[in-house]
């Protein structure tokens, strides 16, 4: 009949190495030849046990177990158990406990991985039956290692050699001989003759590399925005390329920029962990503008003078230099009680998200320090250098008098004058405060 023994790698390493005093360990290393393409190397936790005769109070043996993870785990002791032809004690603690499937607690700090297992004497010796095996590499048919599996009877077994295979960092060789058998439940026929339990085990390396990338994504100023780890598996030692747009994925609202040379694709040494700093840069957001019409209103005529059109980055209070609108029109805010403590420079307004609703009277008034027109300095030059046209002047009496209404008009107060040529060049100035007015908040 066929018997699923379901030991893990450390059962047979307590049942040779432990339970068998002064014996080698069971897997000993095989020469190095051939083992170039076994690299894998799997922790493992290490759990030391000591068997205690639960009447004497006395240690029967001790031994460690191998664990591939930490954490609460089963371990098959049957194997260990009958060996020493012991079983577990009738006591309260092991109530409901099974043998084959006997808990611990692996720890990260093997200092704390001991435990006492109280044991009773069998009444019946239980023979055990010893199995050699060789792992074989396929390739070079060289032997990577041997060891002893050990079982409780004769005949048809199964066992599983799947943590010994991890141990090596290998897998069952992809032969005939092994289509449709599971490294799980790999089945061995026991004989009670030991001298005929071994068995050559053919095994290819385990090629699965996984390659890990981290990235921390920064800006030109060295502020970072996000990090993300990547990861590749592949099928053989080539080098590793993790490709932007591909394997890397960029955080959202950002994307690459060409800056201080940096590279787009990554590479890495198969099976090896690297960082890499990309340099990425905001997406350009489209910015919400918010145009606010203003009209210039003469305060003594009511008159308007002009109008235009500010330009806003946003809705709420916000303040605007308004200075040179003013100057280009050689105004100044009108003298009112709304104005008092008010600065040109950063006239208030509030600013609407309906537009509809941004417009503005300003009023305003003649700013008399505002520069008047001059007589060409050229022409002043000439008058004084040229003595034959003085003279013209003096004897041509229409000339004279010609001369006389420009005098008067050069000494004049100009006011009136700007009031008149304002509506004249309305339709300039309404251009001229819309350009003012963009340039001015771009």
């Amino acid at each position: 009949m066929k018997k699923n023994v379901k030991n893990k790698i450390l059962a047979f390493s307590m049942a040779s190495a432990m339970i068998v005093p002064n014996v080698a360990v069971v897997f000993a290393e095989a020469p190095k030849a051939g083992l170039a393409s076994v690299a894998k190397e799997v922790k493992t936790y290490s759990y030391k046990i000591n068997l205690i005769d639960n009447e004497t109070n006395q240690k029967i043996a001790d031994g460690d177990l191998t664990f591939n993870a930490t954490g609460d785990q089963t371990y098959d002791i049957t194997p260990i158990l009958n060996h020493y032809g012991v079983e577990l004690a009738d006591i309260d603690g092991y109530n409901g406990v099974d043998a084959a499937n006997f808990p611990f607690t692996v720890n990260e700090d093997g200092a704390a991985n001991v435990k006492d297992i109280y044991v009773s004497t069998k009444n019946e010796e239980v023979k055990t039956y010893s199995y050699k095996i060789n792992l074989i590499d396929n390739k070079t048919n060289q032997k990577l290692a041997d060891g002893d599996l050990v079982f409780n009877a004769a005949g048809d077994q199964t066992y599983d050699i799947t943590p010994i295979l991890s141990h090596y960092g290998v897998e069952l060789a992809d032969i005939n001989n092994y289509k449709g058998i599971d490294a799980a439940n790999f089945p061995f026929t026991v004989n009670e003759d030991g001298a005929a339990n071994v068995k050559d085990i053919y095994v290819t390396a385990d090629t699965q590399y996984t390659t890990t990338l981290s990235v921390t994504f920064i800006t030109s100023d060295d502020t970072v925005v996000g990090e993300k780890t990547f990861e590749k598996t592949t099928d053989n030692d080539a080098d590793v390329v993790f490709g932007l747009g591909t394997d890397i994925t960029l955080p959202e609202g950002y994307h690459w920029v060409d800056y201080n040379d940096q590279i787009k694709d990554v590479t890495l040494p198969a099976g090896s962990t690297g960082g890499h700093y990309m340099y990425v840069s905001a997406n350009d957001e489209e910015v919400k503008t918010y145009s606010y019409k203003i009209n210039l209103i003469d305060n003594e005529t009511n008159q308007k003078l002009a109008d235009g059109e500010l330009v806003f980055n946003a809705a709420g209070d916000q303040t605007y230099d308004i200075t040179p609108i003013l100057k280009h029109y050689g105004v100044k805010l009108a003298d009112l009680d709304a104005y008092k403590d008010v600065d040109a420079a950063n006239f208030p307004f509030t600013v609407n998200e309906d537009g509809v609703a941004n417009v503005k009277d300003i009023y305003v008034e003649q700013d008399d320090v505002a520069p008047t027109p001059t007589e060409d300095p050229k022409k002043d030059d000439t008058k004084k250098d040229d003595p034959k046209k003085e003279e013209t002047k003096k004897d041509d009496p229409k000339k004279e008098e010609t001369k006389k209404p420009s005098k008067t008009a050069d000494t004049a107060d100009t006011s009136d004058v700007a009031a008149y040529a304002i509506p004249l060049v309305m339709s300039m100035v309404a251009i001229s405060a819309i350009v003012v007015g963009k340039k001015k908040l771009s």
